[in-house]
């Protein structure tokens, strides 16, 4: 395509919108787990840790690849990148739909999350590249709410799919879309004049990864901003569903309700925590308010659902989806501290503690529940549902009082 400059609402039109498609779709990927794992732990017969290793393999493949793509995404710019991606992605659904064996869905899931790995960071670099300082972090809001609503095709709707075309049907047709949206960012998106426009060597590009990874004003954001992605892609990508399964005794429409509910206050909550950091700052506040707010509330709401013992799920899980959000700000605050030109390296350097920790804590958490001998009647015990909330929660805390602990950083240049 051919560098343009563009007004705002095209850039809306031509580049949010695309970008925001992809995410949608990348959003699927991750939480489908959550509505078919339950029934496709049953059917091969998978305990927790494996079930866990299985959906969280997609996380970890989605880490290993962020600082290659940042290099990437700065030197080529998001539309190439996209295209060659998500065509590894539709690939991979077709894979996957064919496996019979974990081996086999594991090692779809690990080429699920190469072919996803651009579409969060593509967005965020393409907002760095397109709008003021000012404005990124609400439009990176107002893109992960978009963008997230695939979160909610991936409650209800999946349910009501797998039940006409099974699992492996709904993976094909997942396929079939990614490639659509392929051929959309190929056609629309426009290359960014700045695109290209400095061939650094890669030596002098890993320089700069370098200075990013030791700035000390990454290590005070990225601890909290890791563990509040870590934590919703635990449990709303896929623990959520047997926790209402095991702890509330809940069937499964009746949960899948309630992820569609929580998705839904997911995408509610991306808006405000952008929208409220962006009006700190321009009031001459820190955005990192903000984070604060939402990720100790989160924090909290862990240890209020660990003491529970499974009442009010509908109340305590949409919460969870509404703060649930605050790394959205935090990848916002952090391409503010640095030249626009270090935008794809910046995210994607959040982004790979942000994946590492989801594929930790995903496995992590079917490595707890495992501490416990599983019920006569099925599933996993309750109790191993309430160590892991309870461990994360204190964990999350800790995170929090770091990012907000007194201290001043300059930008980097």
């Amino acid at each position: 395509m051919t560098a343009v400059m563009l007004a705002p609402r095209a850039i809306i039109v031509r580049v949010l919108m695309p970008l925001a498609g992809a995410f949608f779709l990348s959003a699927v990927y991750r939480n489908i787990m959550a509505v078919v794992g339950p029934p496709m732990a049953e059917e091969l017969g998978l305990d927790a840790s494996a079930l866990g290793l299985m959906a969280s393999a997609l996380f970890g493949a989605l880490g290993f690849v962020q600082v290659p793509l940042g290099l990437a995404l700065d030197r080529f710019g998001p539309r190439r990148v996209q295209v060659v991606l998500l065509t590894i992605g539709a690939v991979a659904c077709l894979l996957f739909a064919r496996s019979t064996a974990l081996p086999e869905m594991i090692g779809a899931r690990v080429l699920m999350g190469i072919g996803i790995c651009a579409c969060l960071m593509a967005g965020f670099t393409a907002n760095a590249q397109w709008w003021p300082k000012q404005r990124i972090p609400v439009m990176n809001g107002w893109f992960m709410a978009v963008g997230s609503s695939g979160g909610l095709a991936a409650t209800l709707p999946a349910q009501w799919a797998v039940g006409i075309v099974g699992w492996r049907g709904l993976f094909d047709i997942i396929g079939a879309v990614t490639i659509a949206s392929a051929i959309w960012i190929a056609l629309v998106l426009p290359d960014h004049p700045s695109a290209g426009s400095r061939r650094s060597s890669i030596a002098e590009q890993l320089r700069d990864v370098a200075r990013i990874w030791t700035a000390p004003f990454f290590w005070r954001v990225a601890p909290a901003g890791a563990l509040s992605s870590a934590i919703m892609h635990a449990w709303l990508a896929l623990w959520v569903g047997g926790w209402l399964r095991d702890v509330a005794n809940m069937p499964p429409t009746a949960a899948a309700t309630i992820l569609l509910m929580a998705n839904g206050a997911q995408m509610v909550g991306l808006v405000v925590v952008g929208s409220f950091a962006s009006r700190l700052q321009a009031r001459g506040k820190s955005a990192l308010v903000a984070i604060g707010a939402f990720a100790g509330t989160l924090a909290m709401l862990q240890l209020v659902i660990a003491a529970t013992h499974g009442a009010w799920p509908w109340v305590w899980w949409v919460v969870f989806g509404f703060f649930a959000t605050s790394s959205s700000a935090s990848y916002g605050v952090l391409t503010q501290h640095f030249p626009p030109a270090l935008a794809g390296r910046a995210t994607t350097a959040l982004n790979l503690l942000v994946l590492t920790s989801s594929f930790a804590m995903q496995w992590g958490v079917g490595i707890v529940i495992d501490l416990w001998p599983r019920p006569p009647g099925g599933g996993y015990a309750p109790e191993g549902y309430r160590v892991a909330l309870i461990c994360q929660g204190v964990l999350h805390l800790l995170s929090i009082v770091w990012l907000l602990w007194p201290r001043q950083e300059r930008p980097t240049n």
